[in-house]
């Protein structure tokens, strides 16, 4: 994050707290602690807009056991939008398996073939003077 990014979080210390208390709400055994420092960008989000997230995420994970297990492990599963297209690239790459139930038994797994597909794409770290 940029300085004036933070600059702007420490000026609005009852907004992180309200943030943090939120977070710890809706995700009650995620290690919020290491969550913030993962994904920084997050204090920089407004509650209703956390709380709005948590809800869809929720709803689209209600089939799982553990929550909290997956998003402690992938943070930016809590955007509603990277879930689904997450659970999307679970189905295509895992076709005969259930992707909630792959995403439950190990998340971290989603994170390391995402990261294979990206680097597989023959536009992966292609510099543009497109502009």
């Amino acid at each position: 994050m940029k300085a004036s990014a933070w600059a702007s979080v420490l000026k609005n210390v009852d907004g992180v707290v309200s943030l943090v208390i939120t977070l710890k709400t809706a995700y009650p055994k995620v290690d919020i602690g290491k969550l913030l420092q993962r994904t920084p960008k997050l204090l920089l989000k407004p509650v209703e807009q956390i709380q709005a997230d948590a809800q869809q995420v929720k709803n689209m994970l209600s089939r799982v056991e553990d929550i909290d297990a997956i998003i402690d492990a992938v943070p930016y599963l809590m955007d509603p939008v990277q879930l689904q297209q997450s659970l999307a690239n679970l189905a295509r790459w895992f076709p005969n398996q259930d992707p909630f139930e792959t995403l439950q038994k190990n998340p971290t797994m989603l994170v390391n073939i995402e990261e294979a597909d990206l680097e597989a794409d023959p536009l992966y770290g292609e510099i543009t003077t497109a502009g």
